[in-house]
């Protein structure tokens, strides 16, 4: 199928397309939990355009929206910042900032929060600031309230200016935080007989992200072009230091397999075992400590996610492949899939083999009349490059299966309890399973439910009654329950089976 772009602008205050602005070529960029940019050329004879439409007047930085659609429907959506016209070419260079790019310069006003769950922290901090400064730019109407994790915030002081946007992405980044995008439609507005431009901020969470059934090969479907390896951000301990000073300064060591550090005695610990271990050489690698202060921090659980953060990033080098996607080879094309999905690449080259699943970070997209059709430059990165969450499961996997005589099988799960679920006997596991492709876990249905076993290592579930063919399946661990809200969801590895 062609890809017809259509480029509109509009008044940030109004929200409402003036016109039409015909270019010539395009490029933008989609990043997850920032902004993006884009860069248009367009002509300088305008002719949709109304005769009192003057171009220094009305196409105003910082003033001035710029939507892209794509067959009909909002791509992207940006802030005007810069324009220059070349005058000799007749056309006119215009740069943009993504919406998001708003949410970094109003000033959160201050405000504390205690037990408040993640999902309202984030909607009160938009709705507060912008309320604030009668500016209601991104709308937060589809952000889940009520829901866990839940968060102690007692540090967003108004005298440090910090912008929401700043405050939000720090939230997203902590462990067991979220990730986020901008997605912008045009609403109808009864009351004016116009459509008007909506710009939504998606709360994802948790953060296993959208596992999408795209595969990506090399030479096949699309064009890797190039691979890097970058291993300094290894560090088999992670310290931290927050507010304070020499001695009251808040410290917190981490290691990779989350034992905790006494540096009193130079020991580790993990859970309720107490065993020291003195060995610092995790995953084979020579004693690698990373040191990283966050001066602003004053709670220590806060200080010690952070720790745990960059330990769990650091355990392996971070393979990094950039490729390149022709949609016009397949009709596949940005909203088929979109940043924060989870797609598998694969690379077989010499000696370079390669593959596994990847986290899609960032598309950059360029379009030019000449080519007559758009390129797709993504960004991907391993999954072990986000923070995950304090798992209380590990290790899932299909231990096997059995067809009954009705035609339907019984599947059997096994997954490991961390120390963390270990001692809790109000644990609640929920395994949850999909046949969809493209839409995982969005489409999983919970398929079963099993009552935490504390003190064993090994718990052990059979799924009955599933039609065959191929099943996706995840477990979540449950934490206490209220009202039907869960308190605290885990993320855990995920497990697939072929029923035949």
């Amino acid at each position: 199928m062609d890809t017809q772009y259509r480029v509109v602008w509009g008044d940030l205050r109004d929200e409402v397309a003036i016109a039409e602005l015909e270019c010539s070529s395009l490029k933008y960029s989609h990043v997850l939990k920032a902004p993006g940019n884009a860069s248009l050329t367009a002509r300088l004879e305008q002719p949709s355009w109304d005769e009192d439409v003057n171009l220094h007047t009305r196409l105003i930085p910082r003033r001035t929206f710029v939507a892209v659609e794509k067959n009909g429907y909002i791509d992207w959506v940006g802030i005007l910042t810069t324009w220059s016209a070349d005058l000799e070419n007749a056309t006119i260079q215009l740069d943009c900032q993504g919406i998001w790019e708003y949410a970094r310069h109003l000033p959160f006003p201050g405000g504390q929060y205690d037990q408040r769950g993640q999902g309202d922290i984030v909607k009160s901090l938009i709705d507060v600031t912008q309320n604030t400064y009668g500016a209601p730019v991104v709308d937060t109407s589809r952000i889940p309230t009520n829901r866990g994790p839940w968060r102690d915030r007692s540090t967003y002081h108004g005298y440090e200016y910090k912008s929401f946007g700043e405050l939000v992405e720090q939230l997203s980044n902590v462990i067991n935080g979220f990730d986020f995008r901008i997605q912008s439609e045009w609403i109808y507005d009864p009351a004016t007989g116009v459509y008007k431009l909506r710009n939504y901020f998606e709360y994802l969470y948790p953060l296993i992200g959208r596992l999408t059934d795209f595969v990506w090969r090399h030479g096949d479907n699309c064009e890797v072009t190039t691979v890097k390896a970058d291993g300094t951000g290894i560090a088999t301990r992670a310290i931290t230091t927050g507010a304070g000073e020499a001695e009251e300064m808040l410290t917190s060591h981490r290691f990779v397999d989350r034992w905790t550090y006494n540096p009193a005695t130079h020991t580790r610990t993990q859970g309720s075992d107490g065993t020291p271990d003195l060995e610092d050489r995790i995953g084979g690698f020579l004693p690698y400590v990373r040191v990283e202060s966050y001066s602003d921090v004053s709670i220590q659980s806060t200080l010690d996610d952070k720790a745990q953060t960059l330990a769990e990033q650091g355990q392996s080098p971070v393979i990094l492949p950039e490729l390149i996607i022709h949609p016009q080879q397949g009709d596949l094309t940005y909203g088929d899939f979109q940043v924060g999905d989870i797609v598998q690449v694969e690379v077989s080259h010499g000696i370079l083999q390669l593959r596994g699943r990847y986290k899609v970070v960032q598309v950059d997209v360029e379009f030019q009349d000449t080519w007559g059709a758009e390129r797709l430059s993504i960004t991907v990165a391993p999954l072990s490059s986000f923070p995950s969450p304090p798992s209380a499961v590990t290790s899932l996997a299909v231990s096997g299966y059995r067809r009954r005589s009705d035609g339907t099988f019984d599947v059997d799960l096994r997954w490991h309890p961390s120390y963390d679920a270990l001692d809790d006997s109000t644990v609640r596991y929920e395994v949850w399973g999909t046949q969809h492709k493209g839409a995982f876990p969005l489409n999983a249905k919970r398929l079963d439910a099993a009552q935490g076993n504390p003190g064993i290592r090994d718990t052990t579930y059979t799924v009955t009654g599933l039609p065959g063919g191929t099943w996706a399946f995840f477990v979540y661990a449950v934490h206490g329950e209220s009202g039907g809200t869960m308190h605290t969801c885990y993320e855990a590895n995920l497990a697939e089976a072929t029923l035949v």
